[in-house]
């Protein structure tokens, strides 16, 4: 449990419920690399914050989320991708902590960034043959948070998701159930899934046969039609 004076407890901040433009997406290291470095260029002022630890949340100290500015900047700070990543465009946000109550305990929260913002989440890379599954890279997540009826972040959406589209596709998929149900079942996707393949990873899944771009929340997989 935090150590914390009483007197900096807050209440948990209200729930909001914005409006998000969402992309499920399957990207190699490469492809996330090549994404923060257009970010970074197009948005040279935007900040990236990991999302707090469980660990962190429950320690006697404030949480270690210190901001990098650039999308894989945690890989050379920690070493890996964390499971979330937030963008912020407002140079003058800065991250807050405080203790607040968590059912019967305390833990740290921080503040929310102010809208518009991005949310990453990378996924778990590239992942080991776990039969039936083969070697595949695993998907993640990306989510634009905008205020309700904000005609400005909405156009901020669509701006950010025409730069995102550089560097993945989700036209022309053979996709591979397996469901229980439907396990071995392939289909083809021509005009377009809900899935977006990294243009580097469409590259690496080309080099085997038998690799695959796992849809983790699905039970899919992916390939180019062609292969």
């Amino acid at each position: 449990m935090p150590f914390f004076d009483p007197k900096d407890l807050r209440p948990h901040p209200p729930l909001y419920r914005p409006t998000l433009r969402t992309r499920n997406v399957c990207l190699s290291p490469a492809d996330w690399q090549a994404l923060g470095d257009a970010l970074q260029q197009a948005y040279p002022a935007g900040i990236y914050v990991r999302d707090t630890t469980w660990q962190e949340q429950n320690s006697t100290g404030l949480p270690q989320d210190t901001p990098v500015d650039h999308l894989c900047g945690y890989l050379e700070t920690e070493g890996t991708m964390p499971f979330e990543i937030e963008m912020c465009l407002d140079p003058d946000w800065t991250v807050e902590h405080w203790p607040a109550k968590e059912g019967a305990g305390i833990t740290w929260h921080r503040n929310r960034m102010p809208f518009p913002f991005v949310m990453f989440r990378p996924g778990n890379g590239i992942l080991p043959a776990r039969p039936p599954a083969p070697e595949c890279i695993a998907s993640g997540e990306i989510h634009v948070y905008c205020e309700h009826q904000n005609k400005d972040h909405l156009a901020f959406a669509r701006r950010f998701y025409r730069l995102f589209g550089r560097f993945a596709g989700n036209r022309n998929q053979r996709i591979k159930s397996y469901w229980e149900k439907s396990r071995g079942r392939i289909t083809l996707s021509e005009k377009g899934s809900d899935m977006w393949l990294g243009h580097d990873a469409i590259r690496w899944v080309r080099e085997k046969p038998d690799r695959e771009l796992y849809d983790q929340t699905n039970m899919a997989g992916f390939r180019p039609a062609e292969t």
